[in-house]
């Protein structure tokens, strides 16, 4: 998969638990991290015009993108080592990334360095069941959700149970993921270089494709798992470790 077909996997409209976001007093500061294409910096921007915005991603060319698409504070470096002071951040937000990282409890111990003590973060990622229907393949061969996955989690416990080594979780929840037959077919017909690159705003733009991209059917043996944290107080062998 091309980093442009991969681009194309993560376009869609606004999510739901952008609705769930606290108020953000306008100078926040708000940390995209594995911003991607910038789906996620683009609508936080909207809804909260005030705020500064950090969009982070390993790739040179998403970051590229991400400028393009929303014009924010872009930044390339890799999320288990954020280039950023501690408790800096008012918001962070890493949205299906966990999954691609080598290792995820770093990736959790640099979040809630950077966190601000009055800090929120939210994190999510994607329960598979072994009944799930899978459309990649990563390099080894093996059917996956996600041809970047590192890891897939097999259970929501599984999941709660890694952040709370690390926080305190104030919101957690899970959906069915839609999946919409409109943006599926425009993926398909790329990725086969049938039509040229698509615009970031496809489906904003065009009213048919706008009423199409609404037609969605369940993808089966996968659920969303959505959580909102806050810090901990640290335990006592973390504070011998002098961890962050």
């Amino acid at each position: 998969m091309t980093n442009d077909e991969y681009l194309l996997h993560f376009i869609g409209d606004e999510p739901k638990w952008i609705k769930e976001v606290p108020p953000l007093a306008e100078g926040s500061v708000v940390l995209d991290l594995g911003a991607g294409d910038g789906r996620f910096s683009y609508h936080i921007k909207k809804d909260f015009p005030g705020v500064k915005i950090i969009s982070l991603d390993l790739s040179f060319l998403r970051c590229k993108r991400c400028k393009e698409n929303v014009d924010t504070m872009v930044a390339q470096a890799d999320a288990q080592e954020i280039p950023l002071k501690d408790e800096t951040i008012d918001f962070l937000m890493c949205n299906q990334v966990i999954e691609h990282i080598a290792d995820e409890n770093k990736l959790l111990k640099e979040i809630r360095r950077v966190l601000r003590p009055s800090g929120l973060a939210f994190i999510s990622s994607v329960v598979v069941s072994r009944y799930s229907w899978h459309i990649y393949k990563d390099r080894y061969g093996v059917r996956v959700a996600d041809p970047g996955h590192q890891r897939e989690y097999a259970s929501v416990a599984e999941f709660q149970d890694l952040l709370k080594r690390w926080f305190e979780i104030t919101k957690i929840y899970t959906r069915r993921p839609l999946f919409s037959l409109a943006r599926h077919s425009v993926r398909l017909l790329y990725k086969y270089r049938l039509i040229s690159r698509p615009p970031f705003d496809l489906f904003e733009k065009n009213f048919l494709l706008r009423w199409l991209q609404k037609l969605k059917v369940v993808a089966l043996g996968y659920r969303i798992v959505e959580a909102f944290l806050k810090k901990r107080a640290k335990t006592s062998a973390e504070e011998e470790r002098g961890d962050n």
